[in-house]
């Protein structure tokens, strides 16, 4: 029985994303989609999940690659990322229901990639939800702050694995979404070599605790 790995993208779409951005996270969406859908171990073995958040957050079923159709992506509204997580953690406690056992090696961990250009707005929410997450054990938990403006200390509430964006532009967005699409299939790979980061895309090292 083939492994299935599951794959979760959570995508701000509030109103500061509107414009160029936006495109770029719509086309970006599309672009992985098909990426994973011409590699043929990801065609049998990725399922897909879109998270989009502004004032509510909306989920796009987790699916094989087939079945899956890309969301509405529009801008407008607040950053509701706490809801996000919480859809997200509702999701895998509901999809993966083929956990490893001594006779079955069971589905992969979860990938999520989570974008942003923010802060959330439901901070209660967000607090005790990136509680939840940040314990959880994830294949990969890795979050982009999309430009300057993206909140980076409530990110690594969340997980420690954080990227910096230098710009929102649609050029760098999809130099993004291409670095993810290789992750996802490097994931796969017997040596799981991790592609390098596109230009304009860092990654942060998280703050010290005192």
């Amino acid at each position: 029985m083939i492994r299935r790995l599951p794959v979760y993208m959570l995508l701000d779409c509030s109103g500061s994303m509107a414009g160029e951005p936006i495109e770029g996270v719509r086309k970006g969406v599309n672009l992985l989609h098909n990426a994973l859908l011409s590699d043929p171990v990801s065609m049998d073995t990725a399922y897909l999940s879109v998270i989009t958040f502004a004032t509510e957050a909306n989920i796009t079923p987790l699916s094989n690659l087939f079945d899956f159709q890309p969301p509405q992506i529009e801008a407008n509204g607040l950053t509701a990322m706490g809801a996000a997580l919480n859809l997200l953690m509702e999701s895998v406690e509901k999809d993966i229901q083929r956990k490893k056992s001594e006779d079955e090696r069971g589905d992969y961990r979860p990938l999520v990639f989570l974008f942003t250009d923010g802060h959330p707005t439901d901070d209660a929410v967000f607090t005790d939800a990136a509680k939840c997450v940040k314990a959880m054990k994830w294949g990969n938990f890795i979050a982009c702050a999309g430009g300057r403006n993206a909140d980076m200390n409530k990110l690594y509430e969340i997980t420690d694995k954080v990227l910096l964006m230098d710009d929102v532009s649609e050029e760098t967005l999809r130099s993004y979404f291409e670095w993810v699409s290789g992750s996802i299939v490097s994931s796969m790979s017997p040596d799981g070599k991790q592609p390098s980061l596109p230009r304009g895309v860092n990654l942060v090292k998280p703050p010290r605790v005192s």
